[in-house]
């Protein structure tokens, strides 16, 4: 007979048990395990989230220094940088969880990576639309935030700066260096 305790322990760890038993606690017989089997990554999984990993911190060291910027020019460039680094992984991502769909544990460790590079999307485009609307150029600052609604339609700070985008573009006001001219 078992204890509660080894029971606990079993329902906690994070190595999997299987019962290779015929009976259960409560007696009757059965094939299937009474405790789920996890199911671990293959090494090949392990090395491409890593891999993933890798380029979601360098995208976001990019996005930090396109802030830390004192040119426009520069600001923008590398935020456009960034920004086609986080697509190319966000859709790098979105093929591996198609091809390893049946493996529910690859989708657990896959969660927090992709929650990481979809924030950079979104850090990396609404920076860079406010960029194009200090500039003046409300088109592309409005292409740019509604990339954003497109992935996360709830997003308030995407909401608000667009808002704030047609508003500026209504009232006809330029940014001329560091001051806003109404033409």
């Amino acid at each position: 007979m078992r204890t509660g305790f080894f029971l606990l322990f079993m329902a906690l760890s994070p190595t999997a048990f299987a019962e290779t038993n015929e009976k259960e606690v409560s007696g009757r017989s059965t094939s299937a395990p009474t405790v789920p089997v996890r199911i671990d990554l293959t090494s090949s999984q392990r090395s491409r989230l890593r891999h993933l990993e890798t380029r979601a911190t360098k995208t976001a060291r990019l996005i930090q220094r396109a802030l830390e910027s004192r040119r426009s020019s520069t600001t923008i460039r590398l935020l456009k940088s960034a920004l086609r680094k986080a697509e190319k992984d966000h859709r790098y991502l979105g093929r591996l969880l198609l091809r390893h769909s049946g493996h529910p544990a690859f989708g657990r460790a896959a969660k927090p990576l992709r929650l990481r590079i979809e924030g950079d999307l979104i850090s990396a485009s609404l920076h860079l639309a406010s960029s194009y609307s200090v500039r003046g150029s409300y088109t592309q600052a409005q292409v740019t935030v509604n990339r954003v609604l497109a992935l996360d339609p709830s997003n308030s700070l995407a909401q608000a700066q667009r808002a704030r985008i047609e508003s500026a573009a209504s009232e006809g006001v330029v940014a001329v260096g560091s001051r806003r001219v109404l033409f």
